[in-house]
């Protein structure tokens, strides 16, 4: 079972699988181990916001602002990593 994971975590997690490779909400459900409706939730909010795309009815892809905002994402994880502010657990 996996830890808990808060929303952000989990929608970074999805744009992260998806800037590998175009996706569907059943890829996501399987690998990133989160509920098809909650998913569904999260995407169409990454999609309004203007990280993801829709290809299709199933099909995602992640837009030139999700690589940024990723980018951006792991820029300020890095830091909060290195002044030990992290909300993560040296052994998470």
């Amino acid at each position: 079972m996996r830890k808990y994971r808060t929303q952000t975590e989990i929608k970074i997690e999805i744009l992260s699988y998806v800037a590998k490779d175009d996706a569907t909400v059943s890829d996501i459900v399987r690998d990133i181990e989160v509920p098809y409706t909650r998913a569904k939730v999260y995407m169409d909010q990454l999609e309004s916001s203007g990280l993801l795309k829709k290809l299709s009815e199933k099909d995602y892809k992640i837009t030139e602002e999700g690589y940024k905002f990723l980018n951006e994402y792991k820029k300020v994880q890095r830091l909060l990593d290195l002044y030990g502010l992290s909300s993560k657990k040296k052994d998470d």
